[in-house]
Protein backbone atom coordinates (compact mmCIF):
# COMPACT_ATOMS: atom_id res chain seq x y z
CA UNK A 1 0.00 0.00 0.00
CA UNK A 2 1.48 3.71 -1.14
CA UNK A 3 1.77 6.12 1.62
CA UNK A 4 -0.68 8.20 0.00
CA UNK A 5 -3.11 5.30 0.14
CA UNK A 6 -2.41 4.66 3.97
CA UNK A 7 -2.92 8.58 4.63
CA UNK A 8 -6.11 8.59 2.94
CA UNK A 9 -7.43 5.69 5.11
CA UNK A 10 -5.81 7.34 8.15
CA UNK A 11 -8.11 10.49 7.47
CA UNK A 12 -10.90 8.07 6.89
CA UNK A 13 -11.87 9.85 4.13
CA UNK A 14 -15.50 7.84 3.95
CA UNK A 15 -16.35 9.42 7.61
CA UNK A 16 -16.37 12.56 5.27
CA UNK A 17 -20.25 12.00 4.41
CA UNK A 18 -21.38 13.37 7.69
CA UNK A 19 -19.87 16.40 6.87
CA UNK A 20 -22.33 16.79 4.46
CA UNK A 21 -24.69 18.00 6.74
CA UNK A 22 -22.76 21.19 6.14
CA UNK A 23 -24.92 21.74 3.17
CA UNK A 24 -28.37 21.65 4.52
CA UNK A 25 -28.62 25.04 5.90
CA UNK A 26 -27.92 26.02 2.14
CA UNK A 27 -30.13 23.35 0.77
CA UNK A 28 -32.94 24.26 2.54
CA UNK A 29 -32.91 28.07 2.20
CA UNK A 30 -33.32 27.52 -1.34
CA UNK A 31 -29.88 29.52 -2.22
CA UNK A 32 -28.13 26.13 -3.34
CA UNK A 33 -27.65 27.51 -6.62
CA UNK A 34 -26.19 30.66 -6.08
CA UNK A 35 -22.37 30.25 -7.14
CA UNK A 36 -20.88 32.26 -4.48
CA UNK A 37 -23.03 30.78 -1.79
CA UNK A 38 -22.08 27.65 -2.71
CA UNK A 39 -18.66 27.97 -3.47
CA UNK A 40 -17.91 29.05 0.23
CA UNK A 41 -19.79 26.06 1.71
CA UNK A 42 -17.62 23.65 0.07
CA UNK A 43 -14.61 25.78 1.70
CA UNK A 44 -16.51 25.12 4.60
CA UNK A 45 -17.16 21.30 3.93
CA UNK A 46 -13.05 20.65 3.34
CA UNK A 47 -11.91 22.96 6.51
CA UNK A 48 -14.72 20.44 8.78
CA UNK A 49 -13.23 17.54 6.38
CA UNK A 50 -9.65 18.62 8.11
CA UNK A 51 -10.65 19.30 11.11
CA UNK A 52 -12.34 15.74 11.31
CA UNK A 53 -9.62 14.03 10.25
CA UNK A 54 -7.09 15.40 12.49
CA UNK A 55 -9.62 14.36 15.40
CA UNK A 56 -9.46 11.05 13.94
CA UNK A 57 -6.03 11.14 14.09
CA UNK A 58 -5.63 12.52 17.49
CA UNK A 59 -8.08 9.19 18.39
CA UNK A 60 -6.13 6.75 16.84
CA UNK A 61 -3.06 7.98 18.38
CA UNK A 62 -4.45 8.31 22.05
CA UNK A 63 -6.11 4.56 21.68
CA UNK A 64 -3.46 3.25 20.02
CA UNK A 65 -2.81 0.24 22.50
CA UNK A 66 -5.85 -0.70 22.92
CA UNK A 67 -6.73 -0.38 19.11
CA UNK A 68 -3.69 -3.56 18.91
CA UNK A 69 -5.98 -5.44 20.27
CA UNK A 70 -9.54 -4.83 18.62
CA UNK A 71 -10.06 -7.15 15.67
CA UNK A 72 -10.90 -4.25 13.31
CA UNK A 73 -9.35 -0.87 14.68
CA UNK A 74 -6.04 -2.96 14.66
CA UNK A 75 -6.26 -2.54 10.79
CA UNK A 76 -5.93 1.00 11.29
CA UNK A 77 -3.04 2.78 10.07
CA UNK A 78 -1.21 3.91 13.25
CA UNK A 79 -2.14 0.76 15.21
CA UNK A 80 -0.55 -1.48 12.36
CA UNK A 81 1.98 0.20 12.52
CA UNK A 82 1.98 1.43 8.56
CA UNK A 83 1.66 5.21 9.86
CA UNK A 84 4.42 5.78 12.28
CA UNK A 85 2.62 7.95 15.21
CA UNK A 86 5.87 10.90 14.70
CA UNK A 87 4.12 10.93 11.11
CA UNK A 88 0.48 10.98 12.27
CA UNK A 89 1.91 14.16 14.59
CA UNK A 90 3.15 15.68 11.41
CA UNK A 91 -0.29 15.38 9.72
CA UNK A 92 -1.74 16.55 12.81
CA UNK A 93 0.72 19.85 12.34
CA UNK A 94 -0.48 20.10 8.67
CA UNK A 95 -3.77 19.86 9.27
CA UNK A 96 -4.17 22.29 12.18
CA UNK A 97 -2.52 24.85 9.45
CA UNK A 98 -5.36 24.24 7.37
CA UNK A 99 -7.96 24.41 10.26
CA UNK A 100 -6.86 27.28 11.85
CA UNK A 101 -4.66 30.01 9.74
CA UNK A 102 -5.75 29.07 6.33
CA UNK A 103 -9.41 28.75 7.60
CA UNK A 104 -9.16 32.38 8.88
CA UNK A 105 -7.81 34.00 5.65
CA UNK A 106 -10.73 31.87 3.30
CA UNK A 107 -13.87 31.72 5.35
CA UNK A 108 -13.20 33.30 9.03
CA UNK A 109 -17.46 32.95 10.02
CA UNK A 110 -17.11 29.45 10.10
CA UNK A 111 -13.47 29.06 12.69
CA UNK A 112 -15.59 29.33 15.70
CA UNK A 113 -17.71 26.63 15.25
CA UNK A 114 -15.03 24.52 13.71
CA UNK A 115 -12.86 25.40 16.65
CA UNK A 116 -15.49 24.61 18.91
CA UNK A 117 -16.04 21.43 17.33
CA UNK A 118 -11.96 20.72 17.54
CA UNK A 119 -12.13 21.83 21.53
CA UNK A 120 -15.12 19.48 21.98
CA UNK A 121 -13.46 16.31 20.53
CA UNK A 122 -10.39 16.85 22.32
CA UNK A 123 -12.40 16.87 25.75
CA UNK A 124 -14.44 13.48 24.29
CA UNK A 125 -11.16 11.85 22.88
CA UNK A 126 -9.48 12.51 26.35
CA UNK A 127 -12.30 12.23 29.16
CA UNK A 128 -16.03 12.41 27.69
CA UNK A 129 -16.08 9.31 25.73
CA UNK A 130 -15.51 7.36 28.94
CA UNK A 131 -18.92 8.77 30.32
CA UNK A 132 -22.33 7.28 29.18
CA UNK A 133 -24.60 9.36 27.94
CA UNK A 134 -22.27 12.31 27.43
CA UNK A 135 -19.72 10.42 25.08
CA UNK A 136 -23.22 9.90 22.74
CA UNK A 137 -24.11 13.94 23.87
CA UNK A 138 -20.96 14.77 22.79
CA UNK A 139 -21.06 12.97 19.05
CA UNK A 140 -24.35 14.53 18.36
CA UNK A 141 -23.24 18.37 18.88
CA UNK A 142 -20.67 17.37 16.75
CA UNK A 143 -23.55 17.45 14.21
CA UNK A 144 -25.15 20.63 15.37
CA UNK A 145 -21.82 22.33 15.17
CA UNK A 146 -21.69 21.22 11.13
CA UNK A 147 -25.12 22.61 11.11
CA UNK A 148 -23.98 25.76 12.39
CA UNK A 149 -20.51 25.98 10.20
CA UNK A 150 -22.74 25.66 6.74
CA UNK A 151 -25.04 28.43 8.55
CA UNK A 152 -22.16 30.68 9.24
CA UNK A 153 -20.17 30.12 5.96
CA UNK A 154 -22.95 32.14 4.33
CA UNK A 155 -24.58 34.64 7.29
CA UNK A 156 -27.76 32.41 6.68
CA UNK A 157 -30.57 32.70 9.43
CA UNK A 158 -31.22 29.57 10.90
CA UNK A 159 -34.35 27.60 12.50
CA UNK A 160 -34.02 26.36 16.07
CA UNK A 161 -35.87 23.14 14.87
CA UNK A 162 -33.22 22.44 12.33
CA UNK A 163 -31.01 22.31 15.52
CA UNK A 164 -33.38 20.68 18.14
CA UNK A 165 -33.79 18.10 15.21
CA UNK A 166 -30.05 17.58 14.12
CA UNK A 167 -29.40 17.09 17.45
CA UNK A 168 -32.01 14.06 17.94
CA UNK A 169 -31.29 12.29 15.15
CA UNK A 170 -27.70 12.32 15.68
CA UNK A 171 -28.56 10.68 19.39
CA UNK A 172 -30.31 8.21 17.68
CA UNK A 173 -28.15 7.27 15.52
CA UNK A 174 -25.22 7.18 17.77
CA UNK A 175 -26.87 5.17 20.17
CA UNK A 176 -27.49 2.56 17.60
CA UNK A 177 -23.45 2.29 17.24
CA UNK A 178 -23.34 1.92 21.55
CA UNK A 179 -25.70 -1.05 20.72
CA UNK A 180 -24.05 -2.34 18.27
CA UNK A 181 -20.89 -2.63 19.95
CA UNK A 182 -22.49 -3.83 23.11
CA UNK A 183 -23.47 -6.56 20.55
CA UNK A 184 -20.00 -6.99 19.81
CA UNK A 185 -19.45 -8.17 23.46
CA UNK A 186 -15.75 -7.71 23.15
CA UNK A 187 -14.32 -8.07 26.60
CA UNK A 188 -10.64 -8.92 26.01
CA UNK A 189 -9.88 -5.53 27.86
CA UNK A 190 -11.23 -3.07 24.56
CA UNK A 191 -14.44 -2.68 25.50
CA UNK A 192 -15.05 0.60 25.29
CA UNK A 193 -15.12 2.58 28.82
CA UNK A 194 -18.74 4.15 28.55
CA UNK A 195 -20.41 0.42 27.81
CA UNK A 196 -20.38 0.09 31.37
CA UNK A 197 -23.13 2.52 31.83
CA UNK A 198 -25.24 0.85 29.04
CA UNK A 199 -27.44 -2.34 28.12
CA UNK A 200 -29.39 -2.73 25.75
CA UNK A 201 -33.15 -2.24 27.40
CA UNK A 202 -31.97 0.70 28.11
CA UNK A 203 -29.96 1.83 24.69
CA UNK A 204 -33.72 0.79 23.26
CA UNK A 205 -35.77 2.96 25.41
CA UNK A 206 -33.81 6.04 24.53
CA UNK A 207 -33.77 5.20 20.99
CA UNK A 208 -37.50 5.36 20.82
CA UNK A 209 -37.10 8.45 22.51
CA UNK A 210 -35.01 10.57 19.97
CA UNK A 211 -37.21 8.88 17.17
CA UNK A 212 -40.35 10.11 18.72
CA UNK A 213 -38.70 13.40 18.75
CA UNK A 214 -37.33 13.34 15.75
CA UNK A 215 -40.54 12.91 13.94
CA UNK A 216 -42.35 15.37 15.82
CA UNK A 217 -39.85 18.00 15.92
CA UNK A 218 -39.28 17.45 12.07
CA UNK A 219 -43.05 18.01 11.98
CA UNK A 220 -42.78 20.90 13.56
CA UNK A 221 -39.90 22.30 11.40
CA UNK A 222 -42.06 21.85 8.32
CA UNK A 223 -45.17 23.77 9.93
CA UNK A 224 -43.82 26.60 11.57
CA UNK A 225 -39.88 27.62 9.78
CA UNK A 226 -40.23 30.82 9.00
CA UNK A 227 -37.06 30.65 6.82
CA UNK A 228 -37.83 28.10 4.67
CA UNK A 229 -38.14 29.31 0.72
CA UNK A 230 -39.88 27.08 -0.88
CA UNK A 231 -43.45 25.53 -1.13
CA UNK A 232 -44.71 25.34 2.98
CA UNK A 233 -47.64 24.11 1.62
CA UNK A 234 -45.88 20.70 -0.09
CA UNK A 235 -42.83 20.69 3.09
CA UNK A 236 -45.05 18.75 5.27
CA UNK A 237 -45.45 15.73 3.00
CA UNK A 238 -41.61 15.08 3.15
CA UNK A 239 -42.04 13.83 6.15
CA UNK A 240 -43.20 10.23 4.68
CA UNK A 241 -39.83 10.05 3.43
CA UNK A 242 -38.24 10.64 7.04
CA UNK A 243 -40.60 8.63 8.77
CA UNK A 244 -39.71 5.84 6.09
CA UNK A 245 -36.28 6.08 6.46
CA UNK A 246 -36.10 5.97 10.43
CA UNK A 247 -38.35 2.81 10.33
CA UNK A 248 -36.13 0.99 8.37
CA UNK A 249 -33.09 2.22 10.41
CA UNK A 250 -35.24 0.72 13.49
CA UNK A 251 -35.61 -2.23 12.06
CA UNK A 252 -32.06 -2.58 11.29
CA UNK A 253 -31.24 -2.06 14.61
CA UNK A 254 -33.88 -4.02 16.31
CA UNK A 255 -34.91 -6.84 14.24
CA UNK A 256 -31.26 -7.84 12.11
CA UNK A 257 -29.07 -6.56 14.74
CA UNK A 258 -27.13 -4.43 12.11
CA UNK A 259 -23.69 -3.73 14.19
CA UNK A 260 -22.49 -1.23 11.54
CA UNK A 261 -22.02 2.18 12.28
CA UNK A 262 -24.46 4.70 11.09
CA UNK A 263 -22.14 6.04 7.83
CA UNK A 264 -21.85 1.99 6.69
CA UNK A 265 -25.31 1.40 6.91
CA UNK A 266 -26.83 4.43 4.56
CA UNK A 267 -23.89 4.02 2.12
CA UNK A 268 -25.04 0.07 2.18
CA UNK A 269 -28.63 0.06 2.76
CA UNK A 270 -30.48 -0.11 -0.15
CA UNK A 271 -33.57 1.19 1.41
CA UNK A 272 -32.09 3.75 3.96
CA UNK A 273 -29.86 5.38 0.83
CA UNK A 274 -33.18 5.35 -1.46
CA UNK A 275 -35.25 7.04 1.72
CA UNK A 276 -32.55 9.67 2.17
CA UNK A 277 -32.06 10.50 -2.03
CA UNK A 278 -35.63 10.66 -2.43
CA UNK A 279 -36.18 12.90 0.44
CA UNK A 280 -33.67 14.87 -0.88
CA UNK A 281 -35.08 15.21 -4.66
CA UNK A 282 -38.70 16.00 -3.04
CA UNK A 283 -37.28 18.91 -1.05
CA UNK A 284 -35.41 20.12 -4.23
CA UNK A 285 -38.12 19.87 -6.31
CA UNK A 286 -40.41 21.71 -4.12
CA UNK A 287 -38.04 24.30 -2.85
CA UNK A 288 -36.38 25.23 -6.46
CA UNK A 289 -39.17 24.37 -9.42
CA UNK A 290 -42.64 24.48 -7.35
Amino acid sequence: MSFISIVVKQFRVKQWVKNLFVFIPLFVAGQIGETDKLIRTIYAFLFFCAASSMIYIINDIVDLEKDKLHPEKSKRPIASGKLSVQTAWLLVVLLAIIVFPVQYLFLAATLPFIAAYVFQNFLYSYYFKKIAILDVSFIAVGFVLRVLVGVAANGLPFSHWLIIMTFCISMLLALGKRKGEIQLNIDNGNKRHSLNGYNEPLINALQIIFLTVTVVVYIMYTFFNEYYQGNKNLLFYSTFFVILGLMRYMQLSFVFNNIESPTDILLKDKFILFTVLSWGAYLGLITYFI
